[in-house]
Protein backbone atom coordinates (compact mmCIF):
# COMPACT_ATOMS: atom_id res chain seq x y z
CA UNK A 1 0.00 0.00 0.00
CA UNK A 2 1.40 3.32 -0.97
CA UNK A 3 2.20 6.08 1.44
CA UNK A 4 -0.45 8.35 -0.07
CA UNK A 5 -3.23 5.78 0.45
CA UNK A 6 -2.16 5.27 4.06
CA UNK A 7 -2.25 9.02 4.65
CA UNK A 8 -5.71 9.24 3.01
CA UNK A 9 -7.01 6.36 5.15
CA UNK A 10 -5.60 7.94 8.33
CA UNK A 11 -7.07 11.33 7.40
CA UNK A 12 -10.48 9.83 6.59
CA UNK A 13 -10.42 7.77 9.81
CA UNK A 14 -9.50 10.84 11.83
CA UNK A 15 -12.32 12.84 10.24
CA UNK A 16 -14.79 10.00 10.89
CA UNK A 17 -13.60 9.59 14.49
CA UNK A 18 -13.89 13.35 15.00
CA UNK A 19 -17.45 13.32 13.67
CA UNK A 20 -18.34 10.36 15.92
CA UNK A 21 -16.85 12.07 18.99
CA UNK A 22 -18.60 15.34 18.11
CA UNK A 23 -21.97 13.59 17.66
CA UNK A 24 -21.46 11.62 20.87
CA UNK A 25 -20.75 14.79 22.83
CA UNK A 26 -23.76 16.51 21.26
CA UNK A 27 -25.98 13.55 22.21
CA UNK A 28 -24.56 13.45 25.75
CA UNK A 29 -25.08 17.19 26.27
CA UNK A 30 -28.60 16.93 24.85
CA UNK A 31 -29.36 14.01 27.18
CA UNK A 32 -28.01 15.90 30.20
CA UNK A 33 -30.01 19.01 29.27
CA UNK A 34 -33.22 16.98 28.94
CA UNK A 35 -32.54 15.41 32.33
CA UNK A 36 -31.95 18.87 33.85
CA UNK A 37 -35.15 20.24 32.27
CA UNK A 38 -37.11 17.27 33.61
CA UNK A 39 -35.70 17.89 37.09
CA UNK A 40 -36.69 21.56 36.87
CA UNK A 41 -40.21 20.61 35.77
CA UNK A 42 -40.58 18.07 38.59
CA UNK A 43 -39.29 20.59 41.12
CA UNK A 44 -41.81 23.18 39.92
CA UNK A 45 -44.66 20.66 40.03
CA UNK A 46 -43.58 19.47 43.49
CA UNK A 47 -43.60 23.05 44.77
CA UNK A 48 -47.00 23.67 43.17
CA UNK A 49 -48.36 20.45 44.69
CA UNK A 50 -46.99 21.43 48.12
CA UNK A 51 -48.60 24.88 47.92
CA UNK A 52 -51.95 23.38 46.91
CA UNK A 53 -51.73 20.83 49.71
CA UNK A 54 -50.90 23.56 52.22
CA UNK A 55 -53.84 25.65 51.00
CA UNK A 56 -56.13 22.63 51.29
CA UNK A 57 -55.61 22.56 55.05
CA UNK A 58 -57.81 25.64 55.44
CA UNK A 59 -60.82 23.68 54.15
CA UNK A 60 -61.65 21.98 57.44
CA UNK A 61 -61.44 25.28 59.33
CA UNK A 62 -63.79 26.95 56.86
CA UNK A 63 -66.15 23.96 56.86
CA UNK A 64 -66.27 23.66 60.63
CA UNK A 65 -66.76 27.41 61.00
CA UNK A 66 -69.60 27.58 58.48
CA UNK A 67 -72.82 29.06 59.79
CA UNK A 68 -75.07 28.80 56.75
CA UNK A 69 -76.27 26.01 54.53
CA UNK A 70 -74.90 27.85 51.51
CA UNK A 71 -71.41 28.02 53.05
CA UNK A 72 -71.52 24.31 53.95
CA UNK A 73 -72.62 23.33 50.44
CA UNK A 74 -69.93 25.48 48.83
CA UNK A 75 -67.33 23.43 50.70
CA UNK A 76 -68.53 20.07 49.41
CA UNK A 77 -65.29 19.83 47.43
CA UNK A 78 -61.83 21.06 48.30
CA UNK A 79 -60.34 22.39 45.03
CA UNK A 80 -56.86 22.86 46.50
CA UNK A 81 -56.75 19.23 47.66
CA UNK A 82 -57.95 18.10 44.24
CA UNK A 83 -55.22 20.13 42.53
CA UNK A 84 -52.60 18.67 44.86
CA UNK A 85 -53.89 15.15 44.26
CA UNK A 86 -53.97 15.70 40.49
CA UNK A 87 -50.32 16.74 40.54
CA UNK A 88 -49.51 13.71 42.69
CA UNK A 89 -51.24 11.40 40.21
CA UNK A 90 -49.64 13.01 37.17
CA UNK A 91 -46.07 13.46 38.37
CA UNK A 92 -45.50 11.55 41.63
CA UNK A 93 -47.88 8.58 41.41
CA UNK A 94 -45.57 5.99 42.95
CA UNK A 95 -44.56 8.08 45.96
CA UNK A 96 -47.71 10.09 46.68
CA UNK A 97 -50.65 8.89 44.57
CA UNK A 98 -52.29 6.54 47.07
CA UNK A 99 -51.77 8.89 50.01
CA UNK A 100 -53.24 11.83 48.07
CA UNK A 101 -56.27 9.76 47.09
CA UNK A 102 -56.77 8.61 50.68
CA UNK A 103 -56.59 12.22 51.86
CA UNK A 104 -59.34 13.19 49.39
CA UNK A 105 -61.48 10.23 50.45
CA UNK A 106 -61.04 11.15 54.11
CA UNK A 107 -62.18 14.70 53.37
CA UNK A 108 -65.23 13.42 51.52
CA UNK A 109 -66.04 11.04 54.36
CA UNK A 110 -65.70 13.86 56.89
CA UNK A 111 -67.95 16.10 54.82
CA UNK A 112 -70.58 13.36 54.40
CA UNK A 113 -70.61 12.71 58.14
CA UNK A 114 -70.92 16.42 58.91
CA UNK A 115 -73.69 17.03 56.40
CA UNK A 116 -75.79 14.19 57.86
CA UNK A 117 -76.15 15.99 61.19
CA UNK A 118 -76.03 19.61 59.97
CA UNK A 119 -79.19 21.59 60.74
CA UNK A 120 -79.51 24.83 58.80
CA UNK A 121 -82.01 26.12 61.37
CA UNK A 122 -79.52 25.91 64.24
CA UNK A 123 -78.10 29.44 64.03
CA UNK A 124 -76.38 29.26 67.42
CA UNK A 125 -73.84 26.63 66.44
CA UNK A 126 -71.39 26.28 63.55
CA UNK A 127 -71.43 23.24 61.28
CA UNK A 128 -68.38 21.81 63.04
CA UNK A 129 -69.92 22.46 66.44
CA UNK A 130 -73.10 20.66 65.44
CA UNK A 131 -71.06 17.76 64.12
CA UNK A 132 -69.08 17.52 67.33
CA UNK A 133 -72.20 17.66 69.52
CA UNK A 134 -74.61 15.53 67.48
CA UNK A 135 -72.42 12.76 66.04
CA UNK A 136 -70.80 10.23 68.38
CA UNK A 137 -68.49 9.26 65.51
CA UNK A 138 -67.06 12.77 65.30
CA UNK A 139 -63.71 11.85 66.85
CA UNK A 140 -63.29 8.89 64.50
CA UNK A 141 -63.97 11.13 61.48
CA UNK A 142 -61.54 13.80 62.68
CA UNK A 143 -58.86 11.25 63.57
CA UNK A 144 -59.20 9.58 60.18
CA UNK A 145 -58.97 12.89 58.31
CA UNK A 146 -55.91 14.01 60.24
CA UNK A 147 -54.22 10.60 59.98
CA UNK A 148 -54.55 10.73 56.17
CA UNK A 149 -53.43 14.37 56.11
CA UNK A 150 -50.40 13.58 58.28
CA UNK A 151 -49.45 10.56 56.15
CA UNK A 152 -49.53 12.61 52.95
CA UNK A 153 -47.69 15.51 54.56
CA UNK A 154 -44.96 13.22 55.89
CA UNK A 155 -44.56 11.57 52.49
CA UNK A 156 -44.32 14.96 50.80
CA UNK A 157 -41.62 16.01 53.24
CA UNK A 158 -39.69 12.74 53.03
CA UNK A 159 -39.67 12.78 49.21
CA UNK A 160 -38.90 16.48 48.85
CA UNK A 161 -35.14 16.02 48.54
CA UNK A 162 -35.63 13.98 45.33
CA UNK A 163 -37.24 16.94 43.59
CA UNK A 164 -36.15 20.13 45.30
CA UNK A 165 -32.37 19.83 45.43
CA UNK A 166 -30.80 21.67 42.51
Amino acid sequence: MSQEIKIAIIAASSALLGAIISQSMTWLLSHLEKKRQKHILLRQKYEEMWLNFSSSLEWIVRLNGSTSQEAVFQLAQNPEARKAASLCFLYFREELGDAANNYLLAQQSYYQSLIKVYDKNDKDCTAGGQFMIKDPGYKVSVDNLFAKKNLLENLIISNANKYTIV
